[in-house]
């Protein structure tokens, strides 16, 4: 009995790796290169399994991923200078409660990528497009707090919390507080408008 070509074994083992990681539509078109294949066997020519079709389907979709992580790299830095320029806007205004007209705004390193984790946010703009703007803030500031909340609980255990709502009536665990729910509405809200998700 012959052996099995390698390059026949590393086709059905190629076969098998594209079935198994993508059962609903294969990259590669089998079903055609076995007919083609069919067709040749009793011709003087001998099948050579040359797929251009394919191999563009598999540059499509390399290409897709990609171009769907510059979006998220674009986004994440989008949200992180927005949530920064905002948190500067916000404490330096709270200075006028003080009568402190020099207006001192700050912000911490650890907030970039805090803020950043918003453009996670880009599918939620998208499901709740239909819905109306209080709803959809609404949903949108449940999921900041709840942000915010987990990620101030990581930093608070290592000392490393820029942030402590200590004193605040509505606080909870120090980390968030519910009075700033309105606030985090509209920036809800503005996120999804800087994302451009809205009328996807």
């Amino acid at each position: 009995m012959e052996a099995a070509r390698p390059s026949y074994v590393f086709v059905r083992i190629l076969r098998h790796v594209d079935e198994t990681c993508f059962p609903g539509e294969p990259l590669l078109d089998w079903k055609a290169s076995r007919a083609h294949r069919n067709v040749r066997r009793n011709g003087v020519q001998k099948h050579r399994m040359t797929a251009p079709q394919s191999f563009c389907r598999i540059k499509d979709a390399v290409s897709g991923n990609t171009s769907i992580m510059r979006t998220l790299i674009k986004n994440f830095f989008k949200c992180g200078i927005l949530g920064w320029c905002l948190e500067i806007l916000f404490t330096a205004l709270h200075s006028l409660q003080r009568r402190d007209m020099m207006l001192k705004g700050t912000t911490s390193l650890w907030m970039f990528p805090i803020y950043g984790a918003g453009c996670l946010l880009a599918p939620v703009f998208r499901l709740a497009r239909r819905l109306s703007w209080p709803v959809r803030g609404s949903i949108y500031a449940g999921l900041i707090l709840a942000g915010e909340y987990i990620s101030g609980r990581f930093l608070k255990e290592r000392n490393l919390c820029p942030w402590d709502y200590g004193k605040a009536r509505w606080n909870i665990g120090r980390i968030i507080r519910l009075d700033y729910l309105p606030c985090w509405l509209v920036t809800g809200l503005f996120m999804e408008r800087i994302l451009g998700n809205r009328h996807q």
